[in-house]
């Protein structure tokens, strides 16, 4: 069975032994160190770098390890005046 894949879902996938991201909605990338701001197109594969932050909708993400062989898990949180997902 052939398994569609879902458009409104983020996907990560490594690319030339690099992490990319491709997300359904624009996909903002703030530096750490310098606070530039890059606005990175829906439907496309990006780079995903260490120690940005990136910001979709509700969801903000720090990339700060990656381990090409880990697996992907996240436990969802709710505290005070917040809703967020660990990864």
């Amino acid at each position: 069975m052939i398994s569609k894949k879902k458009t409104d879902a983020v996907n990560l996938k490594f690319i030339d032994g690099k992490l990319n991201i491709k997300t359904p909605e624009v996909l903002l990338a703030m530096s750490m160190a310098g606070g530039n701001t890059d606005t990175l197109q829906p439907n496309q594969w990006q780079q995903f770098e260490m120690r940005k932050l990136y910001s979709m909708g509700d969801m903000r993400i720090v990339l700060t390890d990656v381990y090409e062989n880990g697996k992907v898990d996240f436990t969802a949180y709710q505290g005070k005046d917040m809703n967020f997902m660990d990864a």
